[in-house]
Parts: C-alpha cells; sequence; structure tokens
C-alpha cells in the first residue's frame, strides 16, 4: 500500500510535458483526462484524437475536459470509423481550436439514411465539421436497390456493394433494374459473399456478379473508380454476352481493380478489361486464393492476361499483387505502355523479367517513376544499370524470403549511377550505412532495420 502511494506522489510530482501535436489513439483516448495531467498540446498546439467509435457521452466528456483546459488549440482532428450523429451537434455547439473537424472513415446505414435526409431537405449545419474524403458506406445488394435513387445525395467517396453468390439473382436480368444515376462520381465496388467457415462448399457457380458489374457500369458513366471482388471460392460468374455490354461509357474512369479468388473467370476479365484498357489510368490486379498456389508457390495458369491492354496510352499504373503472376508473354507487354508511371509487380518469371529489364529499362520504360518488383532477377546489376532520365524509387527483392540475395557494394554501385540525384533504392544491402558512403547521390533504405524480429 505504501509503495502504490509513494508511485501515486511521484506522479502528481511529474510536471507536464507539452508538445506541439499530440495524437492518442484508441483506449487512450478514452483517458483523455488522465492523459493531459502528464501530457498535453502546447497553447496554439495541434491535438488529433483516433479512436475506434465516438459516441454522445464520450463527445461531451471531450469537450467538458479541452474546455477546462484552456488549451486555445490550433487545430482539432478527429479520426474515427464509428460516429454518433448527435455528436455533430456536441462539437457543433463547442468552439475548441481554431480548425476543428471530424474524418469520418466508415458510413453504416444509420448514418448514411442521417445524411440522406439531411441533403435531400438541404440541411447545411451542423456538419460544417464533418469531413467524407476517405470515406466508404456498404450496403447488402438489397438494401442498395432501396436507396439507390439517393447515393448521390449521400456524397461518399466509396460505396461497396455486397452480392450473396450462393444463390441466384434473376431480378438482376432485368435491363432496367439500377436506375441512371449521372451525379455520384466516386468509386463502387462490389463483391461477392464472404464465408469464415473453411469446409463451406456451397455452389456460387454461375453467379450474377458479371451482371451486376454490367449493370452498374451502364448506370454510372461518371464513376471515377470500379473494383470488382470474387466471392470466397472463386465461383464461375455467369457468362455475359456482348450485347450486356452495350452502352456502357465512361467517362471519368480512373482506377479498376480485379480481385480473382479462383481461375474460371478470365473469359468475363478480358471483356472488361477490352472495354476500360483506353479509359482506365490506374490498373490493379489481385489473385488471393489457394486455386492460384503450388507447391513451390508459383501461381498455376497458362491464360495469358495482360496482352489485351497491349498498347494502351492511359494507364499510367499497373500493379500485379499477391498471387497475380506474371506470364512472359505478359511482362513484353509492358514496355508497349507509352505512358505507364508506376509499376509494382509481386511475381513474375524472373528469366523474362531479367531480359525485358536489359533491352527495355532505359527504352520503352524509361517513363517510370517508381518500380516495385516483390522478388528478385537472376543480374539486378545489369537489369537496373545505365542512365534513366525518370526513375525517383526502386524498391527491389525487400522481403525476408530474398535475405539469401543481399546486395553488395559493385551491384549497388552498377544499378545507383545514371540515376537522377536524390533517387531513393530501397533493397536488401549486405552494408547499406558503408553503401551509402559510397552513394551521396542517392539514398539507401534496407528495410532490414524495421523488421521486428531483427536484433541488430
Amino acid at each position: 500500500m505504501q509503495t502504490e502511494c509513494k508511485v501515486d506522489q511521484m506522479l502528481e510530482d511529474l510536471k507536464v510535458i507539452e508538445v506541439e501535436t499530440l495524437s492518442l489513439r484508441g483506449k487512450s483516448v478514452s483517458k483523455l483526462l488522465k492523459n493531459f495531467k502528464f501530457l498535453r498540446p502546447k497553447k496554439n498546439g495541434i491535438l488529433k484524437l483516433w479512436p475506434n467509435l465516438v459516441s454522445p457521452k464520450l463527445a461531451i466528456e471531450w469537450c467538458k475536459i479541452l474546455s477546462s483546459f484552456n488549451l486555445k488549440l490550433s487545430r482539432l482532428e478527429i479520426k474515427t470509423f464509428r460516429i454518433h450523429p448527435e455528436c455533430l451537434q456536441v462539437f457543433e455547439q463547442f468552439k475548441l481550436a481554431t480548425v476543428q473537424s471530424i474524418k469520418l472513415l466508415n458510413i453504416d446505414k444509420y448514418f448514411a439514411q442521417y445524411l440522406i435526409f439531411r441533403n435531400k431537405n438541404l440541411i447545411n449545419s451542423p456538419l460544417q465539421y464533418l469531413s467524407l474524403a476517405k470515406s466508404s458506406t456498404c450496403f447488402e445488394f438489397y438494401e442498395f436497390l432501396k436507396i439507390q435513387g439517393q447515393i448521390a445525395d449521400l456524397k461518399v467517396p466509396i460505396v461497396e456493394i455486397s452480392l450473396q453468390c450462393t444463390k441466384g439473382h434473376p431480378i438482376l436480368d432485368q435491363h432496367d433494374l439500377i436506375k441512371e444515376c449521372l451525379e455520384y462520381w466516386g468509386h463502387i465496388n462490389i463483391k461477392g459473399s464472404e464465408f469464415s467457415d473453411l469446409h463451406d462448399d456451397r455452389d456460387t457457380d454461375n453467379n450474377y456478379l458479371g451482371v451486376l458489374t454490367c449493370q452498374i457500369l451502364k448506370s454510372y458513366p461518371n464513376l471515377r473508380g470500379f473494383k470488382i471482388q470474387e466471392e470466397y471460392s472463386g465461383g464461375m460468374i455467369k457468362p455475359i454476352e456482348d450485347q450486356m455490354m452495350d452502352g456502357i461509357r465512361f467517362n471519368n474512369l480512373q482506377v479498376l481493380t480485379i480481385i480473382m479468388r479462383g481461375l474460371k473467370n478470365y473469359s468475363f476479365y478480358l471483356q472488361l478489361l477490352t472495354l476500360t484498357k483506353d479509359k482506365v489510368e490506374k490498373l490493379q490486379l489481385i489473385a488471393d486464393g489457394d486455386s492460384f498456389r503450388a507447391q513451390i508457390g508459383i501461381m498455376k495458369r497458362e491464360e495469358s492476361f495482360l496482352e489485351v491492354i497491349e498498347g494502351s496510352k492511359s494507364i499510367t499504373s499497373l500493379k500485379a499483387e499477391k498471387d497475380f503472376f506474371l506470364l512472359p508473354r505478359e511482362i513484353k507487354v509492358l514496355p508497349t505502355l507509352p505512358n505507364l508511371t508506376k509499376l509494382s509487380v509481386d511475381r513474375f518469371d524472373a528469366d523474362a523479367m531479367q531480359e525485358l529489364l536489359e533491352l527495355e529499362f532505359t527504352k520503352g520504360l524509361q517513363n517510370l517513376v517508381q518500380i516495385k518488383l516483390l522478388q528478385s532477377v537472376p543480374h539486378p546489376e545489369s537489369a537496373f544499370k545505365g542512365s534513366h532520365k525518370s526513375l525517383l524509387h526502386l524498391k527491389y527483392a525487400c522481403t525476408q524470403r530474398q535475405k539469401e540475395k543481399m546486395l553488395n557494394l559493385a551491384q549497388t554501385l552498377a544499378i545507383v549511377e545514371g540515376k537522377k540525384f536524390g533517387f531513393k533504392f530501397t533493397t536488401l544491402f549486405e552494408d547499406d550505412k558503408e553503401f551509402q558512403i559510397q552513394c551521396p547521390n542517392a539514398v539507401l533504405l534496407d528495410p532490414q532495420h524495421n523488421w521486428p524480429w531483427n536484433s541488430s
């Protein structure tokens, strides 16, 4: 008991530490008063609170605490996944900082209805502090049908639609089911159902994800982004006839993301890529599922996928991630994309990539600003050598699996030579500190220093 008293007395005697910016996350946010006894922002400082949920009770408590300390903050930022609408009125009543904002990351269906009501009735206050710039909302398919006419009123940048793929949805065969919406300019993501039961063997073939894709793209021509994610087992998408894609137009499409769980739907994705290849700017292809993994960890497929985008002048960023393995003939497509500035590939045929880089690194790939290759090539010093007019960052073979292939000084110098001043090179070096001395015009970054299991 005496020890506890001494500890309490020591804490009471501590001088308050004041900082320019104080960030509190998770549970520490709920102990705001206790934290402020020992650590708080300076007058005119910045306070960032990042709780998972903000309730009216918690909002009132924060406001009272901050008012009692009279901090006169220059900025108060609250970032959260969920917030009760009543909290907005609470923060409206208290002027706690010169600039105060609430950044809401997720909008549940109750908050969505609140926003729809407000926007529909042209109620402007008290949302002046609320930022939805990075928020998203999710609806089950039939919920979406009920509120689809009000999507534009939500003014949310990302709308996600979940479709149950273990049953048919013949209602989607109605050509006018999804109403036209020219006012929504955000991103729409559709995804198949996900199940945690690994032994679930329900049939998901002949599902309606493709039909829903066509309906959405036809009805929302001003989308900036679209993502399709297969359901958990990669079931076959119901065949899409060419006339179903008639009338689809893209006025603003910037981002297309395809997440595959299986090997059954290449024909549909080839249709989609053919339709978008001269419109989309950022293309992201992700393969994530047991169907893509062989015993040696290489994707089991023979069908070429990327040849359909050959010569695209609109694509500036290409990502092939996780288990999407780039075949040799797909690798040859890369230098045919004249405006490609960002390339990220996790898995690929190493010999084919080596051959291509030796031929095209400073020619067909001369506009690349960022390159990320997760695995290694046989001879990186010859693959990445030479003067490159655009490259600012090369991230190469920087996972623990590549630890036996760390770069030596000669390889590092060969790659760094001829690059722009300030060129960043992220990989595994034998001695990055010593190599950095030899490369004064580049920035060498070794991720090993951030590995938690690295004893050094």
